[in-house]
């Protein structure tokens, strides 16, 4: 079955999966390796393909069938990296399952570093140990209501879709240095118990941080965050130094970018630095 994932035929790999499924299905002593394995495929280098909209479009012409033949590969192998998340998500325990939850492997560890995830719906499911330093996040990446028991990471992380982190509970520690969200993203209500860690990390509108509950406020990293504000955009409209920021984060500098279009600002300690707010604003 391993030998399958190397195949150069995407039907081929596909039914490798399908069976590593079955396997880890009849034999619970295989799942961790079965999880390790698809992670491991996932990890693997992966270019997207051309979105449709910009394929060329008449089909009767001999350079514009190469172009999209040319394509085909990576929209193949796209549909096997689904499955293979597919897989991995089916298989993690259900928070508050309907019935019969006979197809829970448990709390794997699971291993994503560096991974192409797409359109990743991780939504009431409960995680352990989680490594998703470096991953590229393309489509949306849902994580509402999931239960990370263990430490997670996404530092260095990139979010190219909208980040939903609304209700998710953090039992052990989370890091998110240096994780940049291209797209919305939201952490109402979320909840961190252990280390909250966003030194670095960059926002595209309000992430709605100070709407979430942190268990041990001093164990919370913002320092040198920042959030840009589309000023042209519904709902991104920047609101100064009493912004709905964790308690003791505030503002310490904001720059117009691209010619009033957009603000950027950079959180930091309100007891270190409340006279840099004021200096920033003259």
């Amino acid at each position: 079955m391993p030998d399958q994932l190397g195949s150069d035929k995407a039907p081929v790999r596909l039914a490798g999966l399908y069976a590593l499924e079955r396997v880890g299905q009849d034999n619970p002593d295989q799942r961790p390796t079965i999880i390790n394995v698809l992670c491991a495929y996932l990890r693997m280098p992966y270019e997207q393909p051309l979105p449709i909209a910009r394929l060329p479009k008449d089909p009767h012409n001999d350079l514009v069938r190469q172009k999209v033949e040319m394509q085909r590969p990576r929209w193949e192998e796209r549909e096997v990296r689904l499955t293979a998340q597919r897989i991995i998500i089916d298989h993690l325990e259900l928070i508050a399952p309907d019935g019969d939850d006979s197809t829970s492997w448990g709390t794997c560890p699971i291993d994503l570093r560096g991974a192409v995830l797409i359109d990743l719906d991780l939504r009431g499911r409960r995680i352990g140990s989680a490594r998703f330093d470096d991953a590229r996040f393309i489509g949306p990446a849902l994580f509402s209501k999931a239960c990370f028991s263990e430490k997670v990471v996404f530092v260095h992380a990139g979010f190219h879709g909208m980040a939903r982190f609304t209700d998710t509970c953090f039992a052990g520690d989370a890091r998110f240095t240096s994780t940049h969200f291209a797209k919305t993203s939201s952490f109402s209500r979320a909840r961190f118990d252990g280390v909250a860690e966003f030194g670095g990390a960059m926002f595209t509108g309000d992430p709605a941080l100070g709407q979430a509950e942190f268990s041990r406020p001093h164990k919370l990293n913002l320092k040198n965050a920042k959030i840009e504000f589309d000023l042209q955009a519904t709902g991104q409209h920047w609101v100064p130094v009493d912004s709905p920021y964790p308690p003791g984060w505030t503002e310490v500098t904001r720059e117009l970018v691209n010619t009033d279009q957009s603000r950027v600002v950079s959180l930091g300690k309100e007891h270190t630095n409340s006279a840099a707010v004021g200096d920033a604003t003259a």
